[in-house]
């Protein structure tokens, strides 16, 4: 399943001098002034050089064997393979922050909940170095007091509670939602409004900078002259082109133009109207009616929609079964 190779010779980089500069007090104050948003942007470019991961081959190879014989040791329950109690400290690979451990690697993959990265040398590598890097950069923002930052604080708390949330959502209330052919089908006919493809017009139009120069424009269309090829000729806006033509709207896109698409019949020529980009005249050339798919149509998002809806229906069972318990509160 996963063949390890030496890893090819990275590009240096002055780690020094970068290191001389996060240091820096000046640095320290460019990370006050932007409220920890800085480190995102900044860390970004040199991190895998502060971090400085050096890849075990050794241990990569020993991980390699475990996930292609897995017989014989303790199984994780997270895991499809086993591991046995002496695999869990061989170092996979350095950094500046320590070693990173098969267990270190263990655990971050029952976090993530994907084992996707072992299919190949490069992406177990990648999972390996980006676990390292986020280490290193955890290291870095403690140092230079960014936990203290207020911003960063809330940030960092908000992170912390929405990845517990998915954490248990993945691991306690998805595997429980079981669905039939049956749940999904009372499901849409319980919910059909929601899957109701609404009225589509198909749209011409002119859109010029200028008020006067678009009711000109308009004289010309009621006089009969051809709307796309005055579209062509003096048109700024979208279709240009295509002689105006900027294909089906509903009535809640494209702001302005899609509201005055539903006040004027098939074939009419609109008033002129305010829009973003100027003036505007609208013509409708073609209405397509809302209408209901089949459930085999939209059976994809049915199902999405049923499982998000059990999900939710679990969550209320499971906290009003601990409210009592552990004191649980909905703060918000």
């Amino acid at each position: 399943i996963i063949d390890i190779h030496e890893q090819k010779e990275k590009a240096t980089f002055d780690r020094e001098k970068t290191i001389e500069e996060i240091t820096d007090p000046g640095f320290k104050a460019m990370v006050s002034r932007d409220k920890g948003a800085f480190y995102l942007r900044r860390f970004r470019t040199f991190i895998p050089w502060i971090a400085n991961p050096r890849i075990n081959q050794e241990g990569l190879s020993l991980l390699g064997k475990r996930i292609n014989e897995p017989e014989g040791g303790s199984r994780r329950r997270d895991f499809p393979f086993s591991f046995k109690k002496e695999d869990m400290g061989v170092v996979l690979a350095k950094g500046v922050c320590g070693e990173y451990t098969i267990r270190d690697l263990l655990d971050d993959a029952a976090y993530t909940g994907s084992l996707d990265f072992l299919n190949s040398r490069e992406t177990t590598i990648q999972f390996i170095e980006d676990n390292i890097y986020r280490k290193t950069l955890v290291a870095m923002c403690k140092r230079l007091g960014a936990h203290r930052e207020p911003s960063f604080s809330e940030a960092y708390k908000s992170s912390i509670e929405s990845s517990t949330l998915d954490f248990f959502k993945r691991k306690e209330i998805l595997p429980a939602i079981k669905e039939n052919e049956d749940d999904l089908r009372v499901f849409y006919e319980n919910n059909k409004k929601k899957y109701e493809v609404a009225e589509s017009r198909k749209v011409s139009l002119i859109e010029v900078e200028d008020e006067q120069e678009a009711k000109e424009i308009r004289k010309k269309l009621l006089r009969g002259e051809n709307f796309e090829a005055l579209a062509r000729e003096v048109s700024t806006g979208a279709g240009k082109k295509k002689g105006g033509d900027i294909g089906y709207i509903r009535k809640d896109q494209r702001g302005a133009i899609g509201r005055e698409s539903f006040l004027v019949k098939k074939g009419e020529i609109s008033e002129t109207f305010k829009t973003t980009g100027g003036w505007a005249i609208i013509k409708v050339t073609d209405i397509k009616e809302s209408y209901m798919p089949d459930y085999s149509d939209v059976k994809s998002s049915v199902r999405t929609d049923y499982r998000e809806n059990q999900a939710q229906e679990i969550g209320r069972r499971i906290f009003n079964r601990n409210k009592e318990k552990f004191g649980l509160k909905i703060l918000g």
